[in-house]
């Protein structure tokens, strides 16, 4: 879905191209430097009971403890953040307005 793609680029200069399917996955095409080649990871259906991201969404990358990240809103209107971290090799879900919330 056009209104849903953004695009980010890694440290080590992987072009990342995420974007929600017609069917509410939402799906990474990466392209890898050193292999030359294009590979698409379809993220939603990696985490298990994963919150659909209705909103737009936005990619980025950290350095350091590095991860990717992919953030959006949720029907509801939470926050939910999708990452990958090196170390853990698997992507995870976290809703972030449920942790920003008050106790």
């Amino acid at each position: 879905q056009a209104d849903s793609v953004s695009s980010f680029v890694t440290p080590w200069g992987a072009m990342n191209i995420a974007g929600r399917e017609a069917d509410g996955t939402i799906s990474v095409y990466w392209w890898e430097p050193v292999g030359n080649v294009w590979q698409i990871a379809r993220i939603s259906q990696e985490i298990p009971g994963a919150t659909q991201m209705t909103g737009p969404l936005v990619g980025l990358t950290t350095t350091g403890t590095f991860s990717i990240n992919l953030l959006s809103t949720a029907a509801d209107g939470d926050i939910i953040r999708y990452w990958w971290s090196v170390g853990t090799n698997v992507w995870a879900e976290q809703n972030l307005s449920e942790l920003a919330a008050p106790v």
